[in-house]
């Protein structure tokens, strides 16, 4: 067993030698290409919209039910977020629900308005004597809300009263059972 530990390991550690040095900066070889532009033409919905996001990746704009009749379309619009050991369901409505299977199937925080558990993935602001939260339905009225489900994040930016919040949930890579 020792032995193929040993050899799991040097193979492990030739692979990265190799990845790292595919990756540019060494022996005069070119970067790997960065992001693309997309076709984000095709596939959005009386929703939404897909776009590239920041780092040129695609991701879907959520502008909620804008033309035509959305009697087909889900009430709560949600964008699923993870890695291997955390899952996370990011709702339109601005709240996010952590998934855990460790001991047993369940959500941690799962959202119930009459229990007054509101979930998670959503922050407040005090500005002067008025309060207002990141959730959908708490924007103060007029207020500029935009939702976005991109690769393995959602963005929230509410802007009022000369105030812009940004609010980005990710899940980072590896073996982290958080969310960030």
């Amino acid at each position: 067993m020792a032995t193929i530990l040993r050899n799991a390991r040097a193979a492990f550690a030739g692979l990265l030698a190799v990845l790292v040095a595919g990756c540019g900066g060494s022996g005069g070889r070119e970067a790997l290409p960065g992001p693309v532009d997309f076709d984000t033409s095709f596939g959005g919905s009386s929703l939404g919209t897909w776009i590239d996001d920041e780092l040129g990746l695609p991701a879907f704009r959520y502008d909620g039910c804008t033309a035509g009749p959305c009697a087909s379309e889900p009430a709560d619009a949600f964008h699923q977020l993870g890695n291997g050991n955390v899952t996370a369901i990011a709702h339109s409505r601005g709240y996010v629900e952590l998934f855990s299977a460790k001991t047993f199937y369940r959500l941690a925080n799962r959202y119930d308005e009459a229990g007054r558990n509101y979930g998670g993935g959503f922050g407040w602001v005090r500005d002067g004597d008025q309060a207002w939260s990141t959730l959908y339905e708490d924007r103060p009225a007029g207020a500029f809300y935009e939702r976005i489900f991109g690769m393995g994040y959602t963005k929230k930016t509410v802007e009022h009263g000369g105030l812009r919040v940004e609010q980005y949930v990710s899940s980072p890579p590896g073996s982290c059972v958080g969310l960030r």
